[in-house]
């Protein structure tokens, strides 16, 4: 197993732990590593969901300005992804 596979594998393990349980700063850290450990062929799905997942977590944290930030980048990555365009038109 590749070291990427085993921090993705990780992440997607705490990926289901911390926003359960309220933990945002955990939850802002896991995602903002996984965006930074990346590879430069991600698929952009998997770059825009990553924004949007953080977006997601500013979110709920209170941080609406973060939030609208990784939103604009989750569209800019894949301008099919709905859920982001969605959430960012929610946002107050």
């Amino acid at each position: 197993m590749t070291r990427h596979r085993i921090v993705l594998t990780l992440l997607l393990a705490a990926d289901a732990f911390y926003p359960r349980r309220a933990r945002w700063t955990d939850a802002i850290a896991m995602y903002g590593k996984q965006l930074k450990t990346m590879p430069e062929d991600a698929t952009p799905t998997s770059v825009s969901n990553a924004h949007y997942f953080l977006g997601l977590v500013h979110e709920k944290s209170g941080d609406g300005d973060r939030a609208k930030a990784e939103y604009q980048a989750a569209i800019a990555a894949n301008p099919r992804n709905e859920d982001a365009k969605k959430a960012l038109g929610s946002l107050k």
